[in-house]
């Protein structure tokens, strides 16, 4: 069984269904993953933010009760440059590609206060903190190509358009579906019909078939599919200190998420006589804001060891987008028949909301004396619990949005237990880290037979002196997905691209002290 990628979803439910069907779970998963280790260089470079690791400019988007830790101010700014390579497997062929980005990670304040060990209450210190944090890149480049036997993507066309009983040749054919002046339909189904990829079987329409004057029996097909974006997010946390021994924190955030892609794809016909290739392109931009709180606290038994909880709370996303898709159908160069020709549908603008997944972690620290620490924790991650909501339909379809996507959501994800392991050693001023973070598949069916757990290790050295730190880290992931260009009916008729994609990242972190 292959999961339908969230394009061919989009596009089918642009031409079928009304806003309340169309299924946006894999959206909602998308902009809630976090996939790479966060924080600083430092937490970066032991698995990613630990729950008991305190005093750490981290803390303000992780553990907030490690705020209570800090004795003294400090500014950091972290920066960080990321490879992404792909291979692609398509029917019978590989295709490679890489990236780079370089982004800001983090640029954090904590404006810290001196211990009043004498304050009758108990509490004896208390430390504030604002951070900008980039949480997760939704970057993304690869490209497919082979040579299709069984199908075309017309050949979906072909089946979407006959799923509605409502595309006769005179709906197709109104002035309110097919702008002639400007190559503009309001649909996929009339832009389809009108760049002659598909033609109706009867005088009144449907059943529509695939251009069967010029049905080859082979097609090369390739495609590329790039995106950029990320989530980040501001966040304002306070620590206090509670005679030594326990520390408690609490944190909001104000988040953000931008993500763009763009997806073509070609299919030649070989031998085809009236049509010699035809490109579907299409493009999504998507812009959300939203609102967080997190709790945490450390305890401190002993010198020795630091056991830390934090809870999460979900992300409320207000969401916009607008998505934009065209065709360009090209004939033979000696061709009498089809002309060449080109069209467009309407951009479809949508809004709704998204709650993403409660987070909890919990975790103990065991110091060795002043030379260092090992760490480790256990995050659970609710991907079941994700919600998504439709404010600008009319109240039916609102519920019915929200409904749909909740059995979409349950039916395709499940709560996870991420793990992280870290340890630092120092040498004088000097110090020295590693880490593992592994990731859980969230999926409850391996759709296209792929394990989707990730795993994360890193390295980093630091220089530490009582005024300034510098620290760099370097992580590498490995992960596989797959890509559907396109569904059919039969499931044989068609494949996925399976992809193979090598992350890695560099973190560089200056901070001083003050």
């Amino acid at each position: 069984m292959k999961k339908v990628n969230f394009i061919t979803t989009l596009c089918l439910s642009l031409g079928i269904f009304t806003a309340k069907s169309q299924d946006y779970s894999a959206d909602a998963f998308k902009y809630s993953y976090l996939s790479n280790p966060a924080g600083s260089a430092r937490m970066r470079a032991i698995g990613g933010e630990h729950s008991a690791i305190g005093a750490d400019i981290s803390n303000i988007s992780g553990n907030p009760a490690g705020l209570g830790l800090y004795t003294r101010s400090e500014f950091s700014v972290s920066a960080g440059l990321s490879g992404l390579t792909t291979k692609t497997n398509y029917i019978d062929k590989q295709n490679e590609n890489s990236t780079n980005n370089f982004a800001l990670n983090n640029i954090a304040l904590v404006i810290g206060s001196k211990e009043n060990a004498y304050s009758r209450n108990g509490w004896k210190s208390g430390n504030f903190g604002i951070s900008y944090n980039r949480n997760s890149s939704l970057y993304n480049n690869f490209s497919f190509s082979g040579l299709n036997n069984k199908s075309s993507l017309a050949d979906s066309y072909v089946e979407q358009i006959n799923r509605n009983s409502q595309n006769t040749i005179a709906y197709l054919e109104g002035q309110d579906q097919f702008n002639k002046n400007t190559n503009v339909a309001q649909s996929p189904e009339a832009m389809y019909y009108w760049t002659y990829l598909v033609e109706p079987g009867t005088a009144t329409g449907g059943p529509y078939k695939r251009f069967d004057f010029d049905k080859p029996t082979s097609t090369n097909q390739a495609g590329g599919f790039t995106s950029e974006g990320k989530t980040s997010q501001w966040t304002f946390a306070y620590g206090g200190n509670y005679q030594d021994k326990l520390y408690l924190g609490v944190s909001g955030g104000i988040a953000n998420m931008n993500y763009d892609f763009t997806n073509t794809q070609t299919d030649s016909f070989v031998g085809g006589k009236y049509i010699d290739h035809f490109t579907a392109n299409q493009s999504l931009t998507v812009n959300g804001r939203g609102v967080n709180v997190s709790g945490g606290l450390i305890y401190r038994p002993n010198n020795l060891v630091r056991i830390g909880a934090t809870i999460h709370s979900p992300t409320w996303y207000s969401i916009s987008e607008s998505y934009e898709q065209s065709v360009d159908v090209k004939a033979p160069a000696v061709n009498a028949g089809i002309p060449s020709n080109s069209a467009s549908v309407a951009p479809y603008d949508f809004d709704y909301e998204l709650r993403t997944p409660m987070r909890g972690s919990v975790g103990m620290a065991v110091f060795i004396a002043k030379k260092g620490f090992i760490s480790a924790d256990a995050e659970y991650v609710g991907y079941n619990g994700m919600r998504l909501t439709a404010t600008t339909l009319n109240p039916a379809d609102n519920s019915a949005f929200s409904a749909d996507n909740k059995r979409y959501i349950n039916q395709d994800y499940k709560s996870v237990i991420n793990l992280k392991l870290g340890a630092e050693m120092r040498a004088g001023n000097v110090h020295f880290r590693g880490g593992v973070n592994y990731l859980a598949d969230p999926y409850k069916i391996k759709y296209d037979n792929i394990n989707r757990d990730r795993f994360a290790y890193s390295a980093g050295v630091g220089y530490k002196s009582n005024s300034f730190y510098v620290d760099l880290t370097g992580a590498y992931t490995t992960y596989k997905s797959a890509f559907t260009p396109y569904t059919l009916n039969n499931s044989a008729d068609y494949a996925s691209a399976k992809i193979d994609s090598k992350v890695t990242n560099f973190t560089l972190s200056f901070g001083t002290y003050f």
